[in-house]
């Protein structure tokens, strides 16, 4: 379901150190500050019924370097890939669970937190229904998972120490015609 695919991290870390020393360069295109239970089996039962997300974290508009970023991992693993998202969770912070299905397709998502295991994402495995956590090892990861309306990916994340996310969308799945144009498909 979840896969970590951290042998794409040295291809790409020189670009990811660089990303996050100039993050504070970047511009905030959205400041949340909701204050709940972000990740519990509670508060999943309470997001399937809801839809809405809440969060506490900092959404900031791709800068040059992120673009960038998106183009060499494209190189690499020969595959179309756009830029989805950039954020970052203060200590405190996370993002409600949620299952993207406003956008099917595939995701891979980089992400950096300053501790070690002070930060997780955490899933629901779709065959089980076992809530699966995966802790951050306070370098850079890489985190793979697919999208679809047959098996959504109940996903959310919680930070106990400032964590760091790149999102991105893979494959030709999910994109809209202009998003083609933009990545040289068309």
């Amino acid at each position: 379901m979840i896969q970590k695919n951290n042998s794409l991290i040295p291809q790409i870390q020189t670009e990811l150190d660089d990303i996050l020393a100039s993050w504070d360069q970047l511009t905030i295109k959205k400041e949340t500050n909701d204050s709940i239970d972000f990740s519990s089996q509670d508060s999943l039962a309470n997001a399937i019924n809801d839809r809405k997300r809440y969060s506490k974290m900092i959404s900031y508009e791709f800068g040059q370097k992120q673009k960038d970023l998106a183009l060499k991992i494209q190189e690499i693993i020969e595959e179309p890939v756009l830029a989805r998202g950039c954020s970052k969770y203060p200590a405190g912070g996370g993002l409600v669970w949620h299952d993207n299905l406003e956008r099917v397709g595939k995701r891979l998502y980089l992400s950096f937190a300053a501790e070690y295991e002070k930060s997780f994402f955490r899933y629901q495995d779709w065959e089980t229904k076992e809530i699966v956590t995966l802790y951050d090892q306070g370098v850079w990861e890489a985190r793979e998972f697919e999208v679809t309306f047959e098996k959504p990916v109940w996903h959310c994340v919680e930070s106990e120490t400032e964590r760091y996310s790149l999102g991105f969308l893979v494959g030709e799945k999910g994109l809209n015609l202009m998003e083609r144009q933009a990545i040289g498909l068309l």
